[in-house]
């Protein structure tokens, strides 16, 4: 990603796309923001299970990224997101809310991005959740979604003609 983010440092702005990403490495999306800040931030915070009693949790640790010592983009940056985005990828837009020059476009993430894991039910459903509920840098849950600063979204019309909006959009507001 480093290269890529040089690759492209004489643009005016940079749009990262993760509608639709289920998630991945908590550890990827903290370096993935890093790229996009000059200084460490406390972007959230995060709560672990400590009993078997329904609100038993730690007191929220801190969550920080980091300023990458060596790539720092310092123009434009806009994040694209939907519904779909998930998990590690709702981490990484809760972070870019708060990088110096980044906006988020298009629809409410997902939400989750707490370490999750799966149970089977009795009936064979599985039933994935979030185990260490995470929080913005205000203290509001980030498990049911974050909204973005610019609400957007593609509707059918539009998407049978091969016409992204929300891209659009995000290309409008880099000019």
């Amino acid at each position: 990603m480093a290269y890529i983010i040089r690759y492209f440092i004489n643009c005016k702005g940079l749009i990262i796309d993760v509608r639709n990403n289920g998630g991945g490495s908590l550890d990827y999306s903290k370096k993935l923001a890093s790229y996009f800040f000059k200084e460490e931030t406390v972007t959230g915070f995060m709560s672990h299970k400590t009993g078997d009693g329904h609100s038993e949790f730690s007191t929220p640790v801190e969550l920080k990224t980091p300023a990458d010592e060596n790539v720092q983009w310092q123009r434009p940056v806009i994040v694209l997101t939907n519904r779909m985005s998930y998990s590690a990828t709702n981490d990484f837009v809760n972070r870019m809310k708060q990088a110096p020059n980044a906006r988020i476009v298009g629809d409410k993430t997902g939400g989750g991005g707490g370490l999750p894991l799966s149970s089977e039910l009795q009936n064979g459903w599985l039933v994935r959740f979030s185990s260490s509920p995470m929080f913005d840098s205000k203290m509001q849950s980030t498990e049911w979604g974050i909204e973005p600063d610019v609400c957007d979204s593609v509707k059918v019309s539009d998407q049978a003609k091969g016409i992204d909006t929300i891209i659009e959009t995000a290309i409008k507001l880099l000019k």
